[in-house]
């Protein structure tokens, strides 16, 4: 699946983005991926909700669909804004900011695309957690990063996730063998710290789809199907 971001209609998203012109290039890129036909070739847009464009939800889509024809609701795919001073760069820019209006999009959203591909799954339980992630500020499954995925940063530096500024090695000076971070001290040490919840806790999609995986049967109890 490849995911083009698109955060509003064009005023809002180009507001948040800080660069004019980017809603048509991201138009136009998810315009010629769609015209892409082949098997297990799947483009979506993908939203982070914040207050700033909680609301917009159905703007967006109607805004989407005037400019890429068949573009249905299902091809938005809702997620929720973090702050990470390693992979976003945007520490204390979403801090106190209500969240009440964005558990509120995303419940009003959920389900309404239809169907049962595993994606849509994986969506669905991660949307139906969004609100119990809010109440508590705690990953609402035990996280498995370190543990089934990790984050590597564009200097080769391995992290559990694109939250935890917390390198456990670097590629680099490792001769890229990749096994040794694995094995090394230093993620071990890290990935029992995620296992006890020492970790900053986040429920991005990155780091909740595989944990919505690892935690099937807890991940189905709350559910509305």
């Amino acid at each position: 699946m490849t995911t083009i971001s698109i955060d509003g209609p064009k005023p809002v998203h180009e507001e948040m983005r800080g660069l004019a012109g980017s809603w048509d290039r991201a138009i136009d890129t998810l315009r010629r991926l769609r015209g892409i036909k082949r098997r297990n070739f799947q483009v979506v847009a993908g939203m982070t909700l914040v207050a700033r464009n909680a609301a917009l939800v159905d703007d967006t889509i109607a805004a989407i669909r005037r400019e890429v024809p068949g573009f249905d609701r299902g091809d938005l795919h809702l997620n929720i804004g973090h702050e990470s001073t390693h992979y976003f760069a945007n520490d204390g820019v979403l801090g106190g900011e209500a969240t009440d209006s964005v558990a509120a999009a995303i419940e009003a959203h959920r389900g309404r695309g239809g169907g049962l591909h595993p994606v849509r799954f994986l969506e669905d339980r991660y949307q139906a957690l969004v609100a119990d992630y809010y109440r508590n500020r705690r990953s609402p499954l035990p996280c498995t990063a370190l543990s089934s995925s990790c984050f590597i940063d564009p200097y080769w530096h391995v992290y559990p996730c694109s939250i935890w500024d917390r390198s456990v090695g670097s590629l680099r000076d490792e001769q890229f063998d990749f096994g040794r971070i694995w094995a090394s001290g230093s993620t071990v040490e890290a990935r029992a710290a995620v296992r006890a919840g020492q970790c900053p806790h986040c429920w991005t999609p990155c780091e909740a789809y595989p944990t919505i995986l690892g935690n099937l049967a807890k991940a189905l109890r709350p559910a509305r199907l």
